[in-house]
């Protein structure tokens, strides 16, 4: 919901929160989601991404990746055509 969310809009209610704990396995596959959203934003963006909060990559993992792929490349023809 803070600045430099890489999925927006985000809804701030209860049934859009999650929560829990990982085991030392999937704490390691989120990790590495989140670096691959960090490389997949800087290929498509053509920038480093402000931050990857864990609701960026929660949001990423559940998606999958070429539906991430389609949104990011989206939102970088959004920006082009806003600029």
């Amino acid at each position: 919901m803070g600045p430099g969310s890489i999925f927006t809009p985000k809804v701030n209610d209860k049934a859009h929160r999650v929560q829990g704990i990982l085991t030392d396995e999937g704490l390691q596959d989120f990790t590495n989601g989140r670096a691959r959203l960090k490389q997949l934003y800087r290929a498509i963006m053509g920038r480093d991404a402000v931050r990857v909060s864990q609701a960026d990559t929660f949001e990423f993992l559940s998606r999958g990746e070429l539906k991430a792929v389609k949104y990011l490349r989206r939102k970088k023809r959004d920006e082009t055509r806003d600029a």
